[in-house]
């Protein structure tokens, strides 16, 4: 005669399903608890405006003058400006950042928005440009991020041109 063995109950993070739901869950906090900014992505360099040289084409220094972006989508964001050292270390980042932003890669999916460096948003009465944009806030051991993060620079001319 066997006995049965105990039933074990799968822990959190070993299944797909974990993940959508964690991932529900942060893109829910956001939409409940983030301000929502104007995001502008830069469209692709195919669609930029520009005048191609003698080889028919675009000068990296007329690509960042005559930048082109999408119209503006609204996106919840977590806004952090001049950020300590310790938040920093928290997302393997050595050196200081005029700002941070974090975003939930759902609701970034469910948009349709790929974020990119060049992409800016308004804040305020500033607009920011990333200058990089990793994967962080992993989930469990899957190996699966659920946030963006993105360091940031002030944007010290006008606004995007749709």
């Amino acid at each position: 005669m066997t006995t049965p063995l105990p039933a074990v109950r799968p822990r959190l993070g070993s299944s797909p399903k974990d993940l959508l739901f964690i991932e529900r869950k942060i893109a829910e906090a956001y939409t409940l608890h983030q301000a929502r900014y104007p995001w502008h992505s830069l469209k692709a360099l195919s669609e930029q405006p520009h005048t191609p040289n003698v080889y028919e084409e675009t000068d990296y220094e007329d690509s960042l003058t005559l930048a082109a972006y999408h119209d503006p989508v609204q996106m919840p964001l977590v806004m952090i400006l001049e950020p300590e050292q310790d938040i920093l270390d928290r997302f393997g980042l050595d050196e200081p950042q005029e700002a941070l932003a974090l975003a939930s890669q759902k609701i970034m999916r469910d948009m349709g928005v790929l974020p990119k460096i060049g992409d800016r948003f308004d804040f305020n009465e500033w607009q920011f440009e990333i200058k990089t944009c990793k994967p962080g806030s992993w989930f469990s051991n899957a190996k699966a991020p659920c946030e963006w993060v993105f360091t940031l620079d002030k944007v010290h001319e006008d606004g995007p041109s749709s």
